[in-house]
């Protein structure tokens, strides 16, 4: 088999390192963790203090993806920018609003923070930049809302072997939770 990247991407918390590992396991991928890629070839360029996170040079990292050595099949870059990189394929993880609110809860991150990615997971961030970056055709989405982990690689298996019309961008939708707060009372959205 061919060599081939494929990007696991996806709003924080819902569920790109789960599902790799398991991948990695069960169907034999080779994973690469972008975060530490990304702090490996000087790629993390400053920290935001107020968001607690880095920004990363995209092309330094994708310079070091391409310099990879060549696993046989599929190689799986997981990391939530993993969409912005350019690969033939990418897998864009899905998680309703709701419950991705309190699995970042959960994680003990501030209430901005969590606000931040449940409003971009909201108006399908991830997914928009994906399909401006790669293309329509070579960008799918799996709902991790309240599929269990096997279907999840199920669906990934399905997907790595070709099959995509199914999962094509476009079949989730969580526009509506746009003025919902976690009790569904109507709430505030920053600009």
């Amino acid at each position: 088999m061919e060599p081939r990247l494929v990007a696991l991407s996806g709003t924080p918390g819902t569920g790109k390192s789960t599902l790799a590992h398991l991948a990695s396991v069960r169907l034999g991928v080779h994973l690469v963790d972008l975060g530490v890629l990304a702090k490996e070839c000087g790629a993390l360029t400053s920290y935001d203090g107020a968001r607690k996170s880095w920004d990363v040079d995209l092309e330094r990292l994708q310079q070091a993806v391409e310099g990879l050595p060549r696993q046989q099949g599929t190689s799986l870059l997981v990391g939530h920018a993993a969409h912005l990189l350019d690969v033939p394929l990418v897998v864009v993880l899905r998680t309703d609003p709701r419950v991705l609110r309190e699995r970042l809860g959960q994680r003990g991150w501030p209430t901005s923070k969590v606000d931040e990615n449940v409003e971009a997971e909201t108006l399908d961030t991830i997914t928009i930049e994906a399909v401006e970056e790669r293309g329509i055709d070579a960008v799918v989405e799996l709902d991790t809302s309240s599929a269990g982990i096997e279907v999840l690689l199920e669906q990934l298996q399905q997907v790595l072997a070709g099959e995509r019309a199914k999962y094509r961008p476009g079949g989730i939708d969580y526009s509506g939770r746009l003025l919902e707060s976690s009790e569904g009372r109507v709430a505030h959205t920053r600009r």
